[in-house]
């Protein structure tokens, strides 16, 4: 019977991952001399730094109308980042995806915004170029 290091669970001596935490159990000291240790390289890259920096230049441009999606954005980033950092790459990858859809989104509404702000402040400038006399026999 084997127990895990982090944990404490009782796994079977054929265990090679712990069935409480899922963490890896330690293995007989007769194998551990046979298998080299190498360190495995990420199976991807961390694009979450793109992704951060990406919503938070996005939010100071179009400000108003992407406030909610890139500060969402930024929160999924941070956290992409840090479940990179410790290990967690399909945490990190979903996270990722999800920064970057919330980019696209304040991209898109803080474009909207910064036009529809535009017209209306193009008409207001047009309203106050039309004498007041010419509206008295409309209202």
């Amino acid at each position: 019977m084997k127990f895990c290091s982090k944990c404490g669970h009782a796994n079977a001596d054929g265990a090679v991952f712990c069935g409480g935490c899922g963490a890896p159990v330690a293995m007989p000291a007769q194998s551990m001399q046979a298998a080299p240790a190498q360190a495995a390289p990420p199976p991807i890259a961390n694009k979450s730094p793109l992704w951060l920096v990406l919503n938070i230049i996005c939010l100071v441009l179009f400000f108003p109308g992407s406030l909610v999606f890139n500060a969402i954005g930024i929160a999924l980033a941070a956290v992409a980042n840090s479940r990179y950092k410790a290990g967690d790459y399909g945490g990190s990858l979903s996270r990722t995806g999800n920064a970057k859809v919330m980019f696209i989104l304040g991209l898109v509404f803080g474009v909207l915004g910064f036009a529809a702000f535009g017209v209306l402040g193009y008409y207001h400038v047009l309203d106050s170029w039309i004498p007041v006399s010419w509206l008295t026999p409309l209202v």
